[in-house]
């Protein structure tokens, strides 16, 4: 039976230490731990996305809201590619492929039997540069914005 985890958090560039997102992308990505990682609009190579979320880090504002990241459990009932396809077809329907993206699938070594997926989410349209997703909006902010109050549950889910 599949066991269901999730964790959305943010790293901004006020509430934590200059390169840190960058730093996570390269921590999550490294190759003893990633069986899979993968990115759009953004580097995939660990290293480069570190360097590219430092470019992004220097250029935003002093209280910008750097990234939103989101660990979920994955089924162990799924193959690898099962678990990757999944992970991509999720983010192909979150960012509806207009924002930059990068995950990391961990399933080997002690993860074996723990498998997830680390997700980074920039949240900044790629053509306008306006904040889509809103995940760490308050409840009133997503609902003035034409989105549900809550950016982690869906409607159904209460």
């Amino acid at each position: 039976m599949a066991i269901y985890s999730c964790a959305v958090s943010t790293v901004g560039r006020s509430t934590h230490a200059a390169g840190t997102a960058g730093a996570h992308l390269r921590y999550i990505g490294r190759p003893d731990a990633a069986t899979t990682v993968e990115a759009a609009h953004m580097p995939a190579h660990p290293r480069a996305a570190r360097r590219w979320m430092n470019a992004q880090e220097r250029e935003a504002r002093k209280n910008a809201r750097l990234l939103n990241k989101i660990r979920a459990a994955l089924p162990r009932e799924l193959s690898h590619p099962q678990n990757a396809e999944l992970v991509r077809e999720f983010l192909m329907l979150l960012t509806s492929t207009r924002i930059p993206w990068f995950y990391a699938i961990h399933d080997q070594g002690e993860d074996r039997q723990n498998p997830h997926v680390h997700i980074v989410l920039i949240d900044k349209d790629i053509e306008t540069g306006t904040r889509l997703l809103r995940l760490s909006d308050s409840p009133k902010d997503r609902e003035t914005a034409g989105l549900v109050p809550n950016g982690v549950r869906t409607p159904s889910s209460g």
